[in-house]
Formats: structure tokens, C-alpha cells, sequence
């Protein structure tokens, strides 16, 4: 699987053993981030000649998690020149229908390269997807918004540029949440560290809530992404950091 993106080949393999009707995963761990599914009658067993509709090689390399939408499959990688994909595939047929290259630009990891290199890169961040657009966030700082249909870019930001440079040991890993009009990504290192919200249509600053909390060492680093919980007619956007 060396140079291939894996963790697209085998999400693809199990969702299309699901029923076409089968409900959207349009970013990480589901729309509210908490990894649950009302989807029922889920396959049990597969293998390399049962149970799978297509697969298809991809270049690269990448640990995002694939944004299903009714007819898409949109995943991100990194090639060996470095730069930075964004793959839309069908999701019936598994037939590429654009590979658009975003940008590129190397990770940025202070820790032994040994203990990541092999499993993360700038690349690790999952996209987002509804049936218009794909919004992509990559360990670089890049945050690019496409029109599904053509992959044009609707807008593009440089996080470390607008906000500050990362320092975390192993390089920024988050995924960005997608919630009614905004896109939440939360930046926790010992350098820069804050919460910021996004206008999904136009990349706009909607608010910036500060992260930098006394912690040790590696404290402050964290590589999770927001989640969201409802209780009653509230919501909140929650994070897990120092």
C-alpha cells in the first residue's frame, strides 16, 4: 500500500456494501462529531472478493477520513512533491470525477519523525462536504473552499500566515467541524492557540476565542477536533485541549 491513501481504499470498500439510500458522513466522526450512526443491517463480513462494489488505487499519502455526500466521496492526500489534493470520486461507480490540487507545503513537527512520519502528514486533516461545496484544512494552515461540481476555488485561507506560525510537537492534526454557516477549527499549540469560526461561504472571521492556557512541556498540544452537543434548544461547541 506504499504510496497509496489506505484508510479512502477501505472506507470506500465499506460503504458501498451499505444500502444506496445509506445516510451522509459529510465529515469526521459524522455531522455532530460524535462517531454515531442510526444506520441498521450494517455489513459484517467482506474480503478482497466479497462483498466490495469497487476500489480504486489513489496516489498518495493521507490519514483524513473520506466526506460522503448523496453521490460523492471526497477525500484529500499529499503526493511526494508535496502537494496538497483534493479527490472527488462517485460514489456508485467509484469513478474519479476531479483531482485538484490546492497548494502544497510541508508539516511542521519538531518531534522525532520516526514516531509520526509514517502515519501523519500535512494531509492528516479530514475534509468537509455537502452536495455544493468541499472544504479541505491541511497541517500547513491551508483552509480551501470548492465548488463540488467544477473544483473551483471558492476561497482560500492561510491559517498560519493570518493567525501565527504552529508549534506542537507532532504537527497540526485537527479537523475542522462544520455547523450551520461556520466552519469551527480549534489551533492548540504552545505557540499560537485559539478557537476560531469561519463563514463556510466566504471564510470570513466570525469569532476568534483565545486557547493559550498554562500547561508543561507538551500541555498545550492537542489534536482533536470540535464537537457538538445539544441540550434542549442550546448548543455548544466543544474542545479538548490544556
Amino acid at each position: 500500500m506504499r504510496n497509496r491513501h489506505p484508510l479512502a481504499i477501505l472506507f470506500a470498500t465499506l460503504l458501498f456494501c451499505l444500502p444506496a439510500q445509506a445516510a451522509e458522513w459529510s465529515q469526521f466522526r459524522g455531522p455532530l462529531g460524535n462517531g454515531v450512526s442510526q444506520e441498521t443491517k450494517l455489513p459484517i463480513h467482506w474480503s478482497s472478493k466479497q462483498g466490495i462494489r469497487w476500489s480504486i488505487p489513489l496516489e498518495g499519502q493521507s490519514n483524513s477520513s473520506p466526506a460522503v455526500t448523496s453521490k460523492r466521496i471526497d477525500l484529500t492526500t499529499q503526493k511526494k512533491d508535496q502537494s496538497l489534493w483534493v479527490i472527488s470520486i462517485d460514489r456508485k461507480t467509484g469513478k474519479v470525477l476531479r483531482e485538484t490540487r490546492v497548494g502544497s507545503g510541508a508539516l511542521a513537527a519538531k518531534g522525532a519523525s520516526n514516531l509520526y512520519a509514517h502515519r501523519h502528514n500535512a494531509a492528516t486533516p479530514s475534509p468537509i462536504a455537502d452536495e455544493d461545496h468541499v472544504w479541505a484544512f491541511f497541517g500547513t494552515g491551508l483552509l480551501v473552499c470548492l465548488e463540488a461540481k467544477s473544483g473551483r476555488t471558492v476561497w482560500q485561507r492561510d491559517l498560519v500566515k493570518d493567525y501565527g506560525a504552529y508549534d506542537i510537537t507532532f504537527g497540526m492534526g485537527s479537523s475542522p467541524r462544520l455547523w450551520g454557516d461556520q466552519i469551527y477549527i480549534a489551533c492548540m499549540t504552545k505557540g499560537v492557540s485559539y478557537v476560531v469560526a469561519l463563514n463556510k461561504l466566504t471564510g470570513k472571521q466570525a469569532w476568534q476565542s483565545k486557547r493559550k492556557l498554562a500547561a508543561k512541556d507538551d500541555g498545550p498540544d492537542a489534536y482533536s477536533t470540535p464537537t457538538i452537543f445539544q441540550q434542549g434548544q442550546q448548543s455548544s461547541l466543544l474542545v479538548s485541549g490544556s
